[in-house]
């Protein structure tokens, strides 16, 4: 079975990144799952000449086009259309959940402005985030994209200021700062696997282990959340907020070395396995369901020719 590994050409040289490319294409030869890990361009142009071979495409990045594209063919796509809008945009993301009805941190969703006019609504914006029951020290975070990004910390209204001074054409989201354990769930489908701590260090650096927090609670958050946004698959992060699991974000883009060599589960394993078993087979029902749909058409244009033989 053949299927596209596809990711953003600028992560051809990230060594990280390569590391987690190859452990998809090693773990796909142990269940016979031929990956071809091709960028966005150089996929486009093989799944043209090659998508009667193809059973699925695979994205490791953000990347609407090459979604849409192989959308349109057919192709089963994971992460579809659907899913990247959904974790692109910060807002989206934080809508979602809060249709799931879980919780959140209060967050507030900055108006697109252009050129300077971030900096000319200041008192607007801080009445609009202080009306929602954002108080300092508050994070700020891209809302698009940025899915790793933990966000600047802002202690201060002059450092607001200083903000939106400084980023006066970025689109934006003020979250709530919350402090508590920062714990990230791995979910495929109904399944929790495994829930680990992120810890970060002095320098910056961010590291995960076993923690004592996983347990049956914060798994059926973690599974809620995936189940509010409709992903197959992802990271769930949730800060354990007093006994509260405040989900702060959902990852569908799948890292798992680092997890992996933590909690010695197999879960690049276990997320081929899931898409091997439910993406060729819902490709295989809707391609049947085309053709009897299109054999029903022939037939239907078949007997109006017999009996209107002029038109």
């Amino acid at each position: 079975m053949d299927a596209l590994l596809i990711y953003r050409f600028g992560h051809r040289d990230d060594p990280v990144f390569n590391v987690q490319v190859q452990a998809y294409i090693e773990e796909g030869k142990r269940i016979n799952l031929n990956f071809i890990a091709l960028d966005a361009t150089q996929a486009l142009a093989f799944g043209s000449e090659h998508f009667s071979t193809l059973s699925f495409a695979f994205l490791l990045d953000y990347d609407l086009y090459v979604a849409e594209a192989f959308e349109a063919f057919g192709l089963p796509v994971y992460n579809d259309v659907q899913t990247q809008l959904m974790s692109h945009d910060r807002g989206l993301l934080y809508l979602g959940l809060l249709s799931g009805n879980l919780s959140t941190p209060r967050f507030y969703v900055a108006p697109e402005l252009s050129g300077a006019a971030y900096g000319d609504a200041i008192e607007s914006i801080q009445e609009q985030i202080e009306r929602v029951g954002i108080s300092y020290p508050y994070l700020i975070k891209p809302r698009e994209g940025g899915l790793d990004d933990p966000g600047l910390f802002i202690p201060t209204p002059l450092s607001f200021v200083g903000y939106l001074h400084s980023h006066s054409h970025t689109p934006f989201v003020v979250e709530e700062s919350l402090e508590g354990p920062h714990l990230l769930a791995f979910v495929i489908g109904k399944d929790c696997l495994v829930i680990l701590e992120k810890t970060r260090s002095s320098s910056g650096e961010e590291s995960l282990h076993k923690t004592d927090y996983d347990n049956r609670f914060v798994r059926a958050v973690a599974k809620e959340a995936l189940a509010a946004l409709g992903f197959p698959f992802g990271m769930v992060e949730i800060i354990l907020y007093g006994k509260i699991p405040t989900v702060i974000g959902v990852n569908p883009y799948f890292r798992t070395i680092e997890a992996e060599h933590v909690s010695h589960l197999p879960l690049a394993n276990r997320l081929l396995l899931y898409m091997k078993r439910h993406y060729v087979k819902k490709a295989y029902e809707e391609i049947s369901e085309l053709a009897k749909r299109q054999k029903k058409t022939r037939s239907a244009i078949k007997i109006l020719e017999a009996r209107n033989p002029n038109d």
